[in-house]
């Protein structure tokens, strides 16, 4: 999504090149403030992360995202310039500093301010969300998605509306993180030599002791390797393949349930459903009949 493209939203709410926000109640108390803003150099804006009243015991959130100059966001020793296209994330109360560049004649964006106890417990457990510029090229999903909040709060549209919405950009924003985290090719190398790995004797056991040698190190190095490249423990991604392969197998139709828990290598037929059924929802019987895609497909 391209910054003219944000901007045709915008203007639809509100008069082109004139400021405007949005207010809405959440629940699990806790309010979203949006709105769009101009800013030039003859006018103060200035804000620090310590000095504005956040309230320690009640964190907030900003998401500010530049469609037209630039800005600049202080934190960490470094100064950020913030230009088209690109986003800033902080959190309230925390070191940081973000305010208009002396040289850029207007500085255009559009903004999120949100109190709500349920996302500030999920965007601080990522430490690479806080107080981060997010550069062009990267911006594209979560801009489009803040710009639904926004859209759903100055519509005042049901509150259910408007926390979907949010919810919908938080977890984007949580994709981000993850994303950057466990990378996707030494994260996808990885799962499919395990993959591999456990396809070559699907019927017998493979412990993570034989996964740790093939790699050459010790169970406690693999498991700290594993699960920082993948974001997921070993064991939990050997029994979602071999779910997924039992799934395959129920899907070809040729094997019971019992041999399919077999070949897949779940001695026990009904540890093997119970299983089955938290994996995907329903039991393997009733998959067969009707298939649907299992809830977490990241897991394996």
């Amino acid at each position: 999504m391209h910054v003219p493209n944000v901007n045709r939203l915008l203007d639809r709410l509100g008069k082109p090149g004139r400021d405007f926000a949005a207010r809405a109640e959440l629940f699990g108390g806790g309010a979203l403030v949006a709105g769009r803003e101009t800013v030039r150099p003859e006018r103060a804006y200035d804000w620090d992360g310590l000095r504005r009243g956040a309230d320690p015991k009640r964190p907030a959130w900003l998401f500010q995202y530049t469609l037209r100059g630039w800005g600049v966001l202080e934190t960490r020793g470094a100064v950020l310039r913030v230009p088209a296209e690109a986003a800033f994330l902080v959190r309230l109360p925390s070191a940081h500093r973000y305010h208009a560049a002396a040289d850029c004649p207007e500085w255009e964006f559009f903004w999120m301010l949100i109190e709500q106890p349920e996302v500030d417990a999920r965007l601080a457990r990522h430490r690479n969300l806080r107080n981060v510029v997010i550069p062009p090229g990267e911006t594209a999903e979560v801009a489009r998605q803040a710009a639904a909040v926004l859209e759903a709060a100055h519509f005042k549209r049901e509150d259910f509306d408007v926390e979907a919405a949010l919810f919908d950009w938080m977890i984007g924003m949580e994709r981000r993180a993850f994303a950057r985290m466990h990378p996707p090719e030494p994260r996808q190398r990885l799962l499919d030599t395990v993959r591999r790995m456990l396809l070559e004797r699907l019927d017998e056991p493979l412990r993570i002791d034989a996964l740790a040698d093939a790699f050459g190190m010790s169970r406690s190095n693999f498991a700290h390797h594993f699960q920082r490249t993948t974001g997921a423990a070993p064991a939990e991604v050997l029994r979602g393949l071999r779910l997924d392969e039992a799934a395959r197998l129920l899907r070809e139709g040729r094997l019971s349930v019992k041999e399919v828990a077999a070949t897949a290598g779940f001695p026990n037929v009904s540890h093997f459903c119970r299983l089955f059924r938290r994996h995907f929802g329903v039991p393997p019987g009733a998959w067969r009949r009707h298939p649907v895609a299992p809830p977490r497909p990241d897991s394996c």
